[in-house]
């Protein structure tokens, strides 16, 4: 179990934008950690859905080669009929 405790900090707009003025190094570093875990969310989440979509293009293209060779299945046997 972690050993670190964690407190909820809640600013307005106007204390966030006074706190940057009077205290520039303690609110990057309040912000540093969370652009960074920001960044890295999505990061994953963009490859992600690439993965996925390209997942996504493989059965549509299976798909479509099956229907496609269905068609020319049945538009063979027509033909000769």
């Amino acid at each position: 179990m972690a050993g670190s405790s964690c407190e909820l900090l809640s600013f307005s707009l106007v204390d966030l934008n006074r706190m940057k003025g009077e205290f520039l190094e303690a609110y990057e570093d309040l912000f540093s950690d969370a652009y960074q875990r920001l960044y890295r969310t999505l990061k994953i989440k963009l490859e992600t859905m690439q993965h996925c979509q390209n997942i996504l293009d493989s059965e549509i293209k299976a798909v479509l080669q099956k229907n496609l060779k269905a068609r020319m299945l049945g538009a063979g046997a027509g033909h000769y009929q």
